[in-house]
């Protein structure tokens, strides 16, 4: 079959050349890629390190610096009850602002799209701790209840950083402040055996308060040690100048309360003697004498290196100072608050990108 030259041929048109599909400009720092989590996360973040700032000036100036004045009798004269009506002050303020702050992350952290544990960690422990503290303000607490108080705010904040401890680049926030709330259990344990030794007078419990009580120390050098090597590795370097002002001071202060020991001692080395006393936890561990020294000095100046530090996220330093200064006694009411603030609002932190990204953009 032979075809027709003449025949008119009909050709498809020839397709018109399209333009390029629109390219999305890549995010800025200015605006952050959303979060899952709801905005309440996003509220709780810039909140963290005013909250951890009053609370290591509480823990300083209330818990231990005026007490420490008090039983140094420093030769201040009339000013001796003006540091210890400031102390109280500050206290008393870091309750509100503390109590404050518990309620806004267990409510974050229950209505977030965090793991059920977390949530109800939230509901029940977080809760649990904060009505008996809130009572603690007014009226003394029997210390029964004040131990489970300390229980269930190490338990509340054991579970949030495991729950932390998911998101990569708060890892060792979440090991600080989940060895932190272990030891304190561990140390609830300890004064569990020292009471069981007192009424029984037995030294089967003696010794175990003491062994139970060094376990807890070693949880809380662990801690320390992280949170020394995580500061460091903010800044890049092997020793960042927070952390050799740290340990600078934390020597000092250890030579100072050291020499102290002896009542004919000067007034200054017997104020960090009266300071470390306060700081130290109770049963003693066995443990050499200046190494339970340095490690209570160390916690504060830790928290402050955290804080002051400016490579990271705020929030999760702030975190970590919160649970270091807590360290060693979460049956007392503040400390427990710490705890719990610390444990909800790492996880909360963590996972929301818009306080993560906002963070990050402020260091820009």
């Amino acid at each position: 079959m032979t075809k027709d030259p003449n025949a008119v041929r009909f050709e498809p048109p020839a397709d018109e050349p399209r333009e390029p599909a629109p390219v999305p400009p890549p995010p800025s720092s200015a605006e952050p890629p959303s979060s899952a989590g709801p905005p309440a996360a996003s509220a709780l973040g810039p909140t963290l390190p005013v909250v951890a700032a009053i609370a290591l000036v509480t823990v300083l100036l209330g818990r231990v610096g005026a007490p420490a004045v008090k039983r140094a009798g420093l030769v201040l004269g009339g000013n001796i009850d003006r540091v210890e009506r400031l102390g109280n002050v500050a206290t008393q303020f870091f309750a509100v602002i503390a109590a404050a702050a518990a309620v806004g992350a267990i409510l974050s952290a229950a209505r977030s799209r965090q793991p059920i544990a977390l949530r109800l960690a939230a509901l029940t422990l977080g809760a649990f701790v904060l009505l008996p503290t809130a009572w603690a303000l007014h009226e003394p607490v029997r210390d029964s209840s004040m131990a489970l108080v300390g229980a269930g705010a190490a338990g509340c904040a054991l579970v949030g950083a495991v729950t932390a401890f998911r998101v990569p680049f708060a890892r060792h926030a979440a090991a600080i402040v989940g060895l932190v709330s272990l030891g304190g259990l561990v140390r609830l344990g300890a004064v569990f055996f020292a009471l069981k030794a007192l009424d029984k007078a037995g030294p089967v419990f003696a010794t175990l308060a003491r062994g139970t009580s060094t376990v807890a120390l070693l949880l809380d050098m662990l801690a320390l040690g992280v949170a020394l090597s995580w500061i460091a590795a903010r800044g890049k370097k092997l020793m960042s100048p927070a952390t050799l002002v740290a340990v600078g001071v934390t020597l000092l202060a250890t030579r100072q309360a050291l020499l102290g020991q002896n009542e004919e001692a000067r007034a200054v080395d017997l104020f960090f003697w009266r300071a470390a006393d306060l700081l130290m936890m109770r049963p003693d561990a066995a443990l050499p004498l200046g190494l339970r020294v340095f490690v209570a000095f160390l916690a504060p100046a830790l928290a402050a290196a955290a804080l002051a530090s400016r490579d990271g996220v705020m929030a999760i330093g702030a975190c970590v100072a919160l649970a270091l200064c807590a360290r060693g006694a979460p049956e007392m009411p503040l400390s427990a608050l710490m705890l719990v603030i610390a444990g909800l609002g790492l996880p909360l932190v963590a996972s929301d990108a818009r306080a993560v990204w906002g963070s990050l953009g402020r260091r820009r």
